[in-house]
């Protein structure tokens, strides 16, 4: 099915979101659009709107772009995850490793490259997300197995225990796992290449202190 012309409109203003969108409609089908809306330091508002199929053909063409000069035979296929507003990439190559490298960093790099590059056509940031052979979701069950293992040990002894080498992003997936524990918490220490992760019992911040009634003389 061809895509409905044109592919995006021009940027628009108005003194309202609805003016705004108003316009937008005029200049282009909006049920099968993706709309920015921003508000303006000076006031007003400024939006944009382009269609679900440029998007993911423009994203599609910058990732195909990038990644055959790494493997001429890898696949790419571009999703709209549209519960999450955001765009999903799928890789297939024969070598994935290549993609990935050492925890994750060139897939990590290429991403980061890709999102900036995808970004320069829209007035918000678009989130991407760059994956092969299932390798985000496989690294993250990994570290989670690894956090339920020291957690059991720590419910037995009761002492802390380290998590090394993990990238930042992973102390922040660790963090956000155990921010409502209601025993363990976790705190990450030192700097740069050395700086670790560790899960620990809670201190508590205020003790209890009961109160002594005062007997009426």
């Amino acid at each position: 099915m061809e895509s409905l012309q044109p592919d995006r409109s021009g940027e628009v203003r108005g003194q309202s979101r609805e003016e705004v969108l108003k316009k937008l409609a005029e200049a282009l089908p909006l049920e099968d659009a993706v709309i920015d809306i921003v508000e303006e330091e000076g006031g007003g508002f400024v939006g944009a709107a382009y269609h679900k199929d440029w998007m993911l053909r423009t994203l599609y063409q910058l990732v195909r772009s990038m990644v055959t000069k790494m493997d001429p035979e890898c696949k790419v296929k571009v999703l709209l995850r549209e519960d999450q507003g955001d765009f999903l990439v799928i890789l297939k190559s024969r070598e994935p490793g290549k993609f990935i490298g050492h925890h994750g960093k060139v897939l990590d790099a290429l991403q980061m490259i890709i999102t900036v590059a995808f970004n320069r056509n829209f007035l918000v940031h678009k989130e991407v997300t760059l994956d092969i052979d299932n390798y985000r979701r496989k690294r993250r069950e990994t570290l989670e197995r690894q956090v339920r293992e020291v957690v059991r040990l720590i419910e037995q002894d009761h002492k802390e225990r380290p998590i090394p080498n993990l990238l930042p992003k992973e102390r922040k997936v660790v963090h956000e796992l155990l921010r409502d524990h209601p025993y363990l918490t976790t705190e990450s220490r030192g700097s740069g290449p050395n700086r670790t992760l560790y899960i620990k019992p809670r201190e508590l911040k205020d003790k209890y202190v009961p109160e002594i009634p005062v007997e009426s003389e």
